[in-house]
């Protein structure tokens, strides 16, 4: 069995599984591990807890307000499992952008709504809310971005992976957030651009130049997880790559480091990684 879990890159349609061993690459998805089933139908028991007053019989979801913006919301993906013999619930509560009139808004600049929630399990159908993030916006045409649970180290503990991206002229982004607990709050500890591709934006007549001959037509980062002695946070082993680029001054890009996360900041410091995402370096 590797002791390397792969769980980032471009996402496609993945059951809630724990990730356990193996390999997660763009459109190619290969993993094995163990359903979190420990109680039953966690989703029914985070929404009564949730308690919803005012729900759009349309959507069949809850409506909220959030200062100018209003969302269409339910919790959608809950998971239970055990950690230090207390079983604990995972959940996601998101949902779509809607109008005035609460219509859907599907704009491309309108984006989604995810908020994040961990509970513990006490008794007697009953739940205690252990920690929660902030109210995420992102995604676009007003869906959410994609959320998935994954491990966060060697111990017990879950956390969560977004991802979310955009496309321009035939060229496409992806950006992966990791969301763990931090001092009882679910917040982002790592936030990185994974993939950047102008393969379809034909022969480079983009009017905000990201198709010129400078760039590279696809950057891709891999990042994995390693066993380590951490109790709570793996380290990442980044891989990044790209096509050959079309300006014969730019060398072809191959980058490998392990990160480390910073309990000071409580990040992992992506800086490096960055930098190859910053079209401007290239001109």
């Amino acid at each position: 069995m590797s002791n390397a879990r792969s769980f980032l890159g471009i996402f496609v349609s993945i059951p809630l599984f724990l990730l356990l061993v193996g390999t997660v690459h763009a459109k190619d998805v290969q993993f094995s591990g163990e359903v979190l089933t420990e109680l039953e139908d966690p989703v029914s028991l985070v929404d009564t807890y949730m308690d919803y007053k005012k729900i759009s019989k349309k959507f069949k979801c809850n409506i909220q307000i959030k200062k100018d913006s209003r969302y269409c919301v339910k919790i959608e993906h809950a998971i239970s499992v055990r950690e230090n013999n207390k079983s604990f619930i995972y959940a996601t509560e998101n949902g779509f952008a809607l109008d005035k009139k609460n219509q859907r808004l599907d704009g491309h600049v309108a984006s989604g709504y995810v908020k994040l929630f961990k509970f513990e399990f006490i008794g007697n159908h009953k739940i205690k809310l252990i920690a929660k993030s902030d109210l995420i916006e992102c995604g676009s045409f007003g869906y959410p971005c994609q959320d998935y649970f994954y491990k966060t180290g060697d111990g017990p503990e879950m956390g969560w992976v977004l991802s979310t991206g955009f496309m321009n002229q035939g060229t496409s982004v992806t950006t992966t957030l990791i969301y763990a607990v931090v001092n009882s709050k679910i917040d982002e500890i790592l936030n990185t651009m994974t993939e950047f591709d102008s393969s379809g934006s034909g022969s480079g007549s983009g009017s905000d130049g990201w198709t010129s001959e400078h760039y590279y037509e696809k950057v891709t980062t891999q990042l994995t997880t390693i066993s380590t002695t951490s109790d709570r946070f793996s380290d990442l082993d980044v891989s990044v790559t790209s096509t050959k680029p079309k300006n014969k001054k730019l060398k072809q890009i191959d980058f490998h480091k392990v990160l480390k996360f910073n309990s000071k900041t409580n990040r992992y410091d992506t800086s490096e990684i960055d930098k190859f995402y910053d079209l401007d370096n290239y001109k």
